[in-house]
């Protein structure tokens, strides 16, 4: 009797303890993995963008995240499936909601997310987190960009969205976020969590847990340099290139008009060369630039609202620095997203926003 007494009393505290960490299973309601290997056909992996732009090398086994545990689903094991990719821009998924419960009911005062975005130009809510209890409340917390989750593109630190995994793929430097979300200390038995998107990005979720120990998330350090010793101070009251000064590679850049030498072409061993100057292997020098970034971005911007001249001045100053950093080339992104500014209907441009983009070629 007094075993069995005792044993009851055991397991009756046990019960009452909270847990420290439960994992979210996603593998049931997973409708998406980590490769894709057909652009925009609705199945396969990630956002669908294909084998460019997918997350093909993720780790699986891995199991920590900035200090906190996850498991994530095997789509090797879940007929390809592995993550949660909602509805959103470019991808035309039935998913828009998806409810993920606990083994048994589980008091927790925090949910850590592994999560990230895509296609993302948004600011402010991008989906709810629904959290129900065994006796019935619930508690609604929204998923912010900005603040929890931004574009999986160059990924960086938010107030509640710390970078813990990023690795370049065939497109860009891409990185999955973690973000914690506290329940409250009256959270209670938790018995679901539910995921909805509003849509207006791709939000795709790779990992969910609960726990009842409070993981800060993790801080960048900044790297400091002082001037001591050897190291110099750098002036940085003039950041552009001085023409004539040592760092101006515009030597590097024929002089004259694109075009002058005539249309490029492929020799049979690969090298290009301009019929006007046969025998002469071409060398381009590019990158890339959002054209729309150029002309609205907080750092670099070009244009002036009111004033169209001293937008061309801009424009003029932007092109000589291109060519004193011995660029050759430039790639021009997103430029229908310029042109069609404030547009009513499709290839319906903006009339100052042409006259830019021509001015800047």
């Amino acid at each position: 009797m007094i075993r069995t007494a005792l044993l009851s009393s055991v397991l009756a505290l046990a019960c009452a303890l909270p847990a420290q960490e439960v994992f979210l299973d996603l593998a049931p309601q997973a409708n998406m993995g980590f490769r894709d290997e057909v652009a925009g056909d609705g199945q396969g992996g990630w956002s669908d963008q294909g084998p460019e732009n997918d997350l093909r090398t993720f780790d699986v086994k891995r199991q920590e995240y900035g200090g906190v545990p996850f498991r994530i689903a095997d789509p090797a094991a879940n007929a390809g499936k592995a993550v949660l990719a909602f509805r959103g821009p470019h991808l035309g998924v039935p998913l828009a909601a998806a409810s993920v419960r606990p083994p048994a009911p589980v008091r927790a005062r925090w949910l850590y997310l592994l999560h990230t975005t895509c296609w993302n130009q948004t600011k402010g809510r991008i989906g709810t987190i629904t959290v129900r209890t065994a006796d019935g409340r619930t508690r609604v917390s929204e998923v912010q960009s900005g603040r929890d989750v931004a574009d999986w593109w160059a990924a960086g630190a938010l107030a509640n969205g710390a970078v813990v995994y990023s690795q370049p793929n065939r497109s860009a430097s891409v990185g999955l976020y973690l973000s914690r979300f506290d329940l409250g200390e009256d959270a209670g038995e938790i018995s679901e969590v539910a995921f909805a998107s509003d849509a207006s990005a791709i939000w795709i979720v790779v990992g969910a847990t609960l726990s009842d120990r409070d993981i800060p998330l993790p801080v960048e350090q900044p790297w400091i340099a002082r001037e001591e010793g050897r190291w110099k101070r750098i002036d940085t009251d003039r950041l552009q290139i001085v023409p004539g000064s040592a760092l101006d590679f515009s030597a590097l850049v024929g002089p004259g008009p694109a075009g002058q030498h005539g249309r490029a072409r492929i020799l049979p061993g690969g090298d290009l060369e301009f019929p006007g100057q046969p025998g002469r292997p071409v060398r381009l020098f590019g990158f890339q630039v959002l054209v729309n970034h150029l002309f609205k971005g907080p750092d670099c911007r070009l244009a002036d609202k009111d004033d169209e001249e001293k937008t061309r001045a801009n424009i003029r100053t932007w092109v000589a620095l291109v060519r004193r950093h011995g660029y050759n080339m430039v790639r021009l992104q997103a430029i229908d997203l310029f042109l069609m500014e404030g547009a009513k209907a499709d290839v319906e441009f903006n009339p100052r926003n042409h006259e830019r983009l021509d001015y800047l070629v």
